[in-house]
């Protein structure tokens, strides 16, 4: 898993690592794990969570942000495979080690994330906190908290989760998207929002 999550920090710009971070959280957040549904192909595992679907959903809106770093991913799996033979880093290893790399390589703690995760053969269900099918969709912080607490997600993990927002791409006052700092893994998303920088409802 090391090698790995070295061989991805290697191939990414630092651009890229908050699209990383982006990338495994919508791949895990497009459906609860063990959601059952009929719209996986016949024989396929409705595994749901970290399953590497994202492969399959880079064309909805809410994924617009992580189409950035996919020929990035591309590349690491063809590095793995070949490295390791073909099958021991599957599609969501690679995206869940990805988002790994990317808070290392941005300055954060280095994270054991594993491997040997289950495949998804299609796009998961539109359920997870990750597939707001609008992507220009608002929410007031009470939505957002009320909608991630419908996944078990508790308030101060939400707040957690949307921090990562230091590393990638936010709405500016203005309405304009763009980097709210140097792509380094800090408070300084915070410390934006505090001081009025941000322009969503939930800021």
């Amino acid at each position: 898993e090391a090698v790995a999550r070295a061989v991805i920090e290697k191939l990414a710009t630092p651009n890229q690592w908050g699209l990383l971070l982006r990338a495994a959280f919508h791949d895990a957040g497009a459906g609860p794990d063990g959601l059952a549904s009929t719209s996986y192909p016949a024989g396929s595992l409705p595994v749901g969570g970290a399953d590497g679907s994202l492969r399959h959903e880079l064309h909805w809106d809410s994924n617009a942000g992580v189409v950035g770093v996919w020929p990035t991913m591309v590349l690491a799996k063809k590095v793995l495979d070949a490295k390791f033979g073909n099958g021991t880093f599957s599609w969501a290893d690679v995206i869940a080690i990805g988002g790994a790399a990317g808070v290392k390589a941005a300055g954060g703690p280095a994270m054991s994330v594993g491997y040997g995760r289950v495949v998804a053969l299609a796009a998961d269900p539109r359920t997870g906190p990750a597939t707001d099918p609008s992507h220009a969709k608002d929410f007031t912080a009470p939505a957002l908290l009320a909608a991630f607490a419908g996944f078990g997600v508790p308030p101060d993990a939400t707040v957690t989760l949307m921090g990562a927002h230091t590393m990638g791409l936010a709405m500016l006052t203005g309405g304009s998207e763009g980097p709210l700092g140097p792509p380094k893994f800090t408070n300084f998303f915070y410390a934006a929002i505090l001081a009025g920088k941000g322009s969503f409802a939930v800021d």
